[in-house]
């Protein structure tokens, strides 16, 4: 997750900047959404790792 957010913040802050794009599957122009959709992508897969966390807590068994 903080991976997904180092990668999309910094790339925003360069294109505010001097209107670059550096990364072509963030370019707005063909696709407007296209850095939203990294982070909802991005807060899916750290929700799959959240569940699956939680999953395999409540099934193994109790240590006393």
């Amino acid at each position: 997750m903080l991976f997904g957010i180092a990668y999309v913040c910094p790339a925003w802050a360069i294109n505010l900047r001097y209107d670059v794009w550096f990364y072509f599957f963030f370019e707005p122009r063909g696709r407007p959404l296209a850095p939203l959709v990294y982070l909802g992508l991005a807060c899916i897969l750290a929700g799959f790792f959240a569940l699956g966390h939680e999953v395999s807590h409540a099934l193994k068994p109790q240590m006393l």
